[in-house]
């Protein structure tokens, strides 16, 4: 993990995300009072805030140093933006993304810390961890996920036969196949989310692969795994409609015979700052 200290001749620049452009939630939206939080950081040391919705903070020029988001919509929202341009998500000059809390998997911080957070960062105490993003090729394009990409039946007691391929495996059998309700593809921060909840195992973001579990199988001794993207899922099989999801977005259907694959699409940045920052604990650390 590199340092994100700003130079000592250089200004520090906030930005702090109000609203993103998803009518179905504001569970990302940043109220004035920590605006004013932010800004009582930056004036102190002759920086600037700049807050607002998040496509304007990204076409902001010059960048901030930082972005603040809230709740796994934010960072979602983010991943959503960066893909969303020409070049990869690594190399699009997103700013290393500070997260509040609620967030899965990762590094998040209690609102009423955000100061503390902010002076640790500017201070030179920030650190970068990079975050794998998920990119799926389904005709409606090629959305983006932060945290899981779902394949799930449409209707309840309908089982579909799935199957789970990696570039070693395509031209022979497969990692597997199994009838269930569906199959989720977890990114390190999303294999604490839902996949958790399906007894897959929590990965290391220092891992450089994706948890891959069936929902509701048919069979309870089917395997959960970890594989290396890009991983491929067929409809072997299905008995009702099938919709692609990514991070809790219906992002297209897909068929029997159909195959789909989620790749690595890039990585996004987020900055911690010291553990003994009370503030900087996992959502897993805290539930002990």
């Amino acid at each position: 993990m590199d340092s994100v200290a700003w130079p000592s001749d250089a200004e520090p620049i906030v930005g702090v995300v109000t609203s993103i452009s998803d009518p179905e939630t504001d569970d990302a939206a940043v109220g004035n009072d920590l605006v004013d939080d932010a800004a009582t950081v930056t004036d102190s040391r002759d920086g600037t805030v700049v807050a607002g919705p998040l496509e304007d903070i990204l076409e902001a020029d010059p960048l901030p140093s930082v972005l603040v988001v809230r709740g796994d919509d934010g960072f979602s929202a983010v991943a959503r933006a960066v893909t969303g341009t020409d070049t990869d998500v690594e190399n699009a000059g997103v700013p290393p993304v500070l997260a509040l809390r609620p967030a899965t998997g990762l590094d998040a911080v209690v609102s009423s810390r955000l100061a503390d957070a902010l002076v640790a960062i500017i201070e030179g105490e920030g650190r970068v961890r990079e975050r794998t993003v998920l990119e799926v090729d389904v005709p409606e394009g090629e959305p983006a996920a932060a945290f899981d990409v779902t394949l799930v039946t449409d209707e309840p007691a309908r089982i579909s036969e799935y199957g789970v391929h990696t570039d070693e495996s395509r031209h022979r059998r497969g990692v597997d196949s199994f009838r269930a309700d569906g199959v989720v593809v977890a990114t390190a921060a999303g294999s604490r989310g839902y996949a958790s909840a399906l007894e897959g195992p929590l990965l290391s973001p220092a891992i450089d692969g994706v948890v891959v579990a069936p929902i509701g199988p048919f069979s309870t001794d089917t395997s959960r795994w970890v594989l290396s993207p890009p991983v491929s899922l067929s409809v072997e099989r299905d008995e009702g409609s099938v919709t692609v999801v990514a991070d809790g977005r219906s992002v297209g259907t897909v068929s029997a015979d159909d195959v789909i694959t989620v790749a690595a699409g890039g990585t996004l940045r987020t900055v911690t700052v010291p553990d003994d920052i009370p503030s900087m604990k996992t959502d897993a650390e805290d539930r002990g």
